[in-house]
Protein backbone atom coordinates (compact mmCIF):
# COMPACT_ATOMS: atom_id res chain seq x y z
CA UNK A 1 0.00 0.00 0.00
CA UNK A 2 2.83 2.43 0.83
CA UNK A 3 4.44 1.68 -2.51
CA UNK A 4 1.20 2.65 -4.29
CA UNK A 5 0.92 5.87 -2.30
CA UNK A 6 4.51 6.73 -3.09
CA UNK A 7 3.90 6.07 -6.79
CA UNK A 8 0.85 8.36 -6.71
CA UNK A 9 2.83 11.13 -5.04
CA UNK A 10 5.63 10.88 -7.58
CA UNK A 11 3.22 10.95 -10.52
CA UNK A 12 1.26 13.84 -9.04
CA UNK A 13 4.47 15.82 -8.61
CA UNK A 14 5.39 15.15 -12.25
CA UNK A 15 1.92 16.27 -13.37
CA UNK A 16 2.16 19.52 -11.39
CA UNK A 17 5.63 20.22 -12.82
CA UNK A 18 4.23 19.84 -16.34
CA UNK A 19 1.47 22.34 -15.53
CA UNK A 20 4.05 24.78 -14.13
CA UNK A 21 6.10 24.53 -17.31
CA UNK A 22 3.02 25.31 -19.42
CA UNK A 23 2.08 28.29 -17.24
CA UNK A 24 5.15 29.45 -15.26
CA UNK A 25 3.15 31.69 -12.92
CA UNK A 26 1.94 28.48 -11.26
CA UNK A 27 5.41 28.29 -9.66
CA UNK A 28 4.14 30.88 -7.18
CA UNK A 29 1.57 28.41 -5.84
CA UNK A 30 2.25 25.52 -3.51
CA UNK A 31 1.11 22.06 -4.57
CA UNK A 32 -2.13 22.16 -2.61
CA UNK A 33 -3.14 25.53 -4.06
CA UNK A 34 -2.22 24.43 -7.57
CA UNK A 35 -4.37 21.31 -7.24
CA UNK A 36 -7.25 23.49 -6.09
CA UNK A 37 -6.81 25.82 -9.07
CA UNK A 38 -6.60 22.96 -11.55
CA UNK A 39 -9.61 21.14 -10.14
CA UNK A 40 -11.76 24.30 -9.97
CA UNK A 41 -10.48 26.12 -13.02
CA UNK A 42 -13.94 26.32 -14.56
CA UNK A 43 -15.31 28.05 -11.43
CA UNK A 44 -13.48 31.41 -11.25
CA UNK A 45 -14.97 32.47 -7.94
CA UNK A 46 -13.41 29.42 -6.24
CA UNK A 47 -9.89 30.19 -7.48
CA UNK A 48 -10.08 33.95 -6.98
CA UNK A 49 -8.28 33.63 -3.63
CA UNK A 50 -5.09 32.62 -5.50
CA UNK A 51 -5.04 35.60 -7.87
CA UNK A 52 -2.62 37.62 -5.80
CA UNK A 53 -0.15 34.74 -5.62
CA UNK A 54 -0.17 34.30 -9.40
CA UNK A 55 -0.63 37.94 -10.45
CA UNK A 56 0.93 40.17 -7.79
CA UNK A 57 -0.92 43.32 -8.79
CA UNK A 58 -4.31 41.62 -8.90
CA UNK A 59 -6.28 40.57 -5.85
CA UNK A 60 -9.91 40.62 -6.89
CA UNK A 61 -12.03 40.35 -10.00
CA UNK A 62 -15.61 41.34 -10.57
CA UNK A 63 -17.59 38.65 -12.34
CA UNK A 64 -20.61 39.52 -14.40
CA UNK A 65 -23.25 36.96 -15.25
CA UNK A 66 -24.23 36.60 -18.86
CA UNK A 67 -27.83 37.10 -19.76
CA UNK A 68 -29.64 34.01 -20.95
CA UNK A 69 -29.85 34.05 -24.74
CA UNK A 70 -33.43 33.62 -25.88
Amino acid sequence: MFKNINTCEVELTKYLEIKKKVFPRFYFLDSEALLDVLSNGNQPTKVEKYLNAVFHSLSKLEFLKEKDPK
